[in-house]
């Protein structure tokens, strides 16, 4: 997690870290205060996490990558 902050940070742009398993769906920002917990003392507000339902879902997740728009990423549950 502290190399990811790391990465993240020093990139400078907008990040976008996808998980998934069996997870729920979620979108935050996990590292937005930073994590002492987990030794990130510097926040990264850049760093926006996605997490995926896992193969029990029924949708997938449409994901737009646009280096001209005002929000470089943009992404939508579809339904199946």
């Amino acid at each position: 997690m502290r190399r990811i902050a790391e990465l993240s940070r020093s990139f400078g742009r907008p990040v976008l870290l996808l998980e998934g398993d069996s997870h729920e769906y979620i979108v935050d920002n996990p590292l937005s205060a930073g994590d002492p917990l987990h030794g990130v003392a510097l926040p990264v507000p850049n760093l926006t996490r996605i997490v995926v339902q896992g193969s029990t879902a029924s949708e997938w997740l449409r994901l737009r990558v646009d280096p001209r728009a005002d929000q470089l990423f943009r992404w939508e549950r579809v339904q199946l």
